[in-house]
């Protein structure tokens, strides 16, 4: 006439062992003996129950792509490169591997190349009926050395040519008629 044991209630799940690629949980309950009992019995069945759970494929990460070309040649620029989380994304979570999926990085900071203050004029190719002069500048980096292409310079050109002495050269008239020769002999 002794009381049976009995058992406590299940407790809750356990948190998953795993969120993917397969993990386990498990909930357990006691066996509670009657206080008064020299009973050796136990309960039947099990203390615990495990379950498979977090079975779905884990999130991975692609390689990086190339970075894109620079936003600037040269005074610092920026430039990017991406890359995705192979899983299926939800409204939930848009990026479940929770990594960056873009990496934003400098580029091209050397300071850029300038201009020199222009030359004085050249002198006009003629002195009357039209010609032209010139000046020049060079395209240099901020230790002097010159670049290697005039171009790299943001805007303008390496010379400015402009008309001078545009006011009609002296011209002879036509010949006259001979004068009387000064002698006879």
């Amino acid at each position: 006439m002794n009381p049976c044991p009995e058992w406590t209630d299940w407790t809750e799940w356990t948190a998953c062992s795993k969120s993917c690629g397969g993990g386990s949980r498990k909930k357990v309950r006691e066996c509670l003996l009657p206080k008064s009992s020299d009973n050796k019995m136990d309960c039947l069945g099990d203390s615990e129950t495990i379950e498979s759970c977090g079975e779905s494929d884990c999130p991975t990460l692609t390689p990086w792509s190339d970075w894109t070309s620079c936003s600037k040649s040269c005074g610092g620029g920026s430039q990017r490169r991406v890359r995705d989380c192979k899983l299926e994304r939800n409204g939930v979570n848009p990026n479940p591997c929770l990594a960056d999926l873009e990496e934003v990085g400098p580029c091209n900071e050397i300071d850029c190349p300038k201009w020199t203050d222009w030359s004085d004029w050249t002198e006009c190719s003629v002195s009357c009926g039209g010609g032209s002069k010139t000046k020049i500048r060079e395209c240099i980096f901020q230790d002097g050395t010159l670049a290697p292409e005039s171009s790299a310079c943001q805007e303008g050109s390496r010379n400015e040519t402009e008309d001078c002495n545009n006011e009609p050269c002296p011209t002879f008239t036509p010949w006259s008629e001979w004068s009387e020769c000064s002698s006879t002999w």
